[in-house]
């Protein structure tokens, strides 16, 4: 019967303190998905989730099924936010912004639209 098993702690925190949010720490019935998520405060980036000193994700949503009270650490650095656009906006496509550590090496990518060429960065 559902609600008879035992319910655990998913608790969360930021680090350091002031550098983001985490979302959907709390009470959780065993066998259930906690779906965790960290956002970066203006200026950082999202490292890794970590329990413990050990990394258990380097995704900022971050699900796994829940067994047992844990806490978890959402690890960020000093960051960048890169955007990319087209311009005109109907020339292409960009992908590869967001935010990241600085410091770390970065790919973006640029694809025309038809009857359009790719120019420079």
């Amino acid at each position: 019967m559902a609600g008879d098993g035992p319910t655990y702690t998913i608790a969360t925190i930021a680090s350091p303190a002031g550098s983001g949010t985490v979302a959907n720490a709390g009470l959780y019935p065993q066998g259930s998905a906690a779906p965790l998520s960290a956002t970066p405060s203006a200026g950082y980036a999202f490292v890794n989730w970590t329990e413990n000193g050990v990394i258990v994700s380097t995704n900022p949503n971050y699900t796994f099924t829940v067994t047992a009270n844990r806490t978890l650490v959402a690890n960020f650095s000093a960051g960048s936010l890169i955007t990319t656009t087209s311009s005109p906006l109907n020339g292409g496509t960009t992908d590869g912004g967001g935010s990241f550590v600085n410091g770390s090496s970065v790919t973006v990518e640029a694809v025309p639209s038809a009857n359009y060429n790719f120019v420079n960065l």
